[in-house]
């Protein structure tokens, strides 16, 4: 009885580990690999961009650039240093206002000086605007003056100028857009040529810091009899702190 008893707890045993051994080479087998799945369904066309379809010189000597979707930009005048005022920057570029007697500098042009003076006409006809970027990036000016014909200095006009130390506002301007002075950050000095009442009433867009914390100077003609900062043009037109 004790042997029968030995034998079926070896029986037993024998077939739990054999059973294990079994299951561990069952459990080393890979399995098929699965069958590859459909590919995805391609996406729609995306819309045709547009470029420039043509560039031409018309009667009055204006660039007139047509877009390949038919849309023809305003003419831009070649820079020229003839219809501008005396002492004003030769070679910036103009454009005229579309419906308007009016000018705006919309670049650079040409013009390779340091200091920039905007001429406050055009052709006979009044600059009223800084175009939107119109300086964007241009590392080379470190001044700027701009006459009091100007209202609008447009969004970004002046952004990245970092080496633009200091700006001269005409009291005539009423809107500066956003990004105007954009990281100018050698800004350091504002001359306004307004009180600093109307400079309250100007509208100033956002990120605009560069020019809102230079120091700014309101223009006096006489020498003020009270505190604060204030300018004006010495005999040889100079800019000078009283």
């Amino acid at each position: 009885m004790k042997k029968a008893k030995k034998f079926l707890i070896s029986l037993l045993a024998f077939a739990s580990i054999s059973a294990f051994a079994l299951g561990m080479v069952a459990c080393d087998d890979t399995g098929a690999q699965g069958a590859k799945g459909d590919k995805g369904e391609t996406g729609a066309q995306g819309a045709q961009g547009v470029g420039i379809e043509s560039v031409q010189v018309d009667e009055n000597g204006n660039l007139v650039i047509t877009l390949t979707d038919g849309t023809v930009l305003p003419a831009i005048e070649f820079p020229t240093d003839k219809p501008i005022e005396n002492g004003a920057t030769h070679y910036l570029q103009y454009q005229k206002i579309v419906g308007k007697d009016e000018y705006r500098v919309v670049g650079i042009g040409l013009a390779a000086d340091s200091d920039i003076v905007i001429s406050s006409t055009y052709n006979g006809l009044p600059v009223t605007e800084i175009a939107k970027s119109a300086f964007f990036n241009v590392s080379h000016i470190s001044s700027v003056v701009i006459p009091d014909s100007v209202t609008t200095i447009g969004e970004g006009a002046f952004r990245y100028c970092d080496n633009l130390t200091s700006v001269t506002i005409g009291n005539s301007v009423t809107t500066i857009g956003d990004w105007a002075f954009y990281n100018c950050d050698s800004l350091t000095s504002v001359y306004y040529q307004g009180t600093e009442s109307d400079w309250t009433n100007i509208s100033i867009g956002s990120s605009n810091s560069k020019l809102t914390n230079a120091t700014r100077y309101y223009y006096s003609e006489t020498q003020p009899m009270t505190t604060g900062n204030y300018w004006h043009y010495d005999e040889n037109g100079d800019i000078v702190v009283w």
